[in-house]
């Protein structure tokens, strides 16, 4: 340490991520493609690229895991119980990583070697989208190896491959579910309404006044209606309501909005991030305006249903710990009156 500028980079990088590793695997994240794991992988992925840099080619940082936990076992207890899942978990991510290294970097190779033969100064967005979607190649790790190189990346031509392959989910989302609702699309008019009083914890029935009607047809944005007749689709938003949104791999619940000439069919009740309540359905009978003063029944046997498969999520986990360890977490749920799916980590 201290005679090359790349090589102390690399010490420090490695140093601080296996520190940031080690806690986060103990603390239940493992990694994966989303959310904290997707963070957990591209850090272990990281402190490996820079370990490449400075001559490790083989596994090496689970090698370091023993280290950080004696070092900081005294404030973390928790890491002595949990330092031979911790090992196995890094050293796994670190055999994958190298796989996807070795199948992605030849590639790169030749895609570098082509673009400088043909005095190219960028990659191609589309071939470094193909790396990516083909193989796993890491984008950062693709501009990070390209910029050694004395080249860059075409970003934006990048970006517009993953935004068509989003589009292109979207689509085939919509030929086979009849709707891809954006949680957050809801008209501009319709942003400052307050977020809806939620009852359901106390009663399956109440009575609530029609603050909004949004319309939105397939590949069509949201649009605020005045009302809603027999045989559309629309969304229905409340000041107050029973009807539990989905939630936490929980479906919402189903049931009827009703009033004086009037009845609709909740199919579906989701929530935006500013806490209002939807409720997607379809208008059986008559016609349902804005300011209309309706009643919201919760379908009683199917919420109780998802109750119950709810409670068995969590005797599942209860039984899985017991039977494999307590280093099992939950990774996901699906949670539905009919049935139910229990995702977990066990390494």
């Amino acid at each position: 340490y201290g005679e090359k500028n790349q090589t102390d980079m690399a010490i420090r990088v490695i140093t601080d991520h296996i520190r940031s590793t080690t806690m986060m695997i103990s603390d239940g994240v493992v990694p994966t493609n989303e959310d904290r794991g997707y963070v957990l992988r591209r850090l272990l992925r990281r402190a490996a690229r820079y370990g490449r840099l400075i001559g490790l080619d083989q596994p090496f940082l689970h090698r370091l895991v023993p280290t950080v936990i004696e070092e900081s076992v005294e404030a973390y207890p928790d890491l002595a119980a949990n330092q031979a899942r911790i090992v196995r978990i890094v050293r796994q991510e670190e055999e994958r990583f190298l796989q996807t290294i070795h199948q992605g970097g030849q590639i790169l190779d030749q895609m570098i070697a082509a673009s400088k033969q043909n005095k190219q100064t960028a990659l191609s967005g589309q071939e470094v989208f193909r790396l990516h979607d083909t193989f796993g190649f890491p984008f950062d790790l693709t501009r990070e190896i390209a910029g050694e190189q004395g080249l860059s990346v075409d970003e934006a031509g990048f970006q517009d491959e993953m935004n068509r392959q989003k589009e292109a989910a979207r689509q085939a989302f919509i030929q086979k579910t009849g709707s891809a609702w954006d949680r957050g699309a809801l008209p501009a008019a319709l942003k400052d309404l307050k977020a809806t009083r939620f009852t359901g914890y106390d009663t399956l029935s109440d009575q609530g006044t029609v603050l909004a009607l949004v319309r939105q047809g397939p590949g069509e944005e949201a649009q605020s209606v005045q009302e809603a007749g027999a045989g559309e689709t629309v969304t229905v938003i409340v000041d107050q309501t029973p009807f539990y949104a989905e939630a936490g791999g929980q479906v919402g619940d189903e049931g009827q909005i009703s009033a004086a000439g009037f009845s609709l069919t909740v199919q579906q009740t989701i929530q935006t991030p500013e806490g209002l309540i939807l409720h997607v359905g379809q208008v059986e009978d008559g016609v349902l305006h804005q300011g209309d003063r309706v009643t919201l029944q919760v379908d009683r046997e199917k919420r109780l249903a998802t109750a119950r498969n709810h409670t068995t999520t969590h005797l599942l986990q209860r039984a899985l710990r017991s039977v494999l360890g307590e280093h099992v977490t939950q990774a996901g749920s699906l949670v539905a009156p009919e049935r139910f799916r229990f995702d977990f980590n066990h390494f």
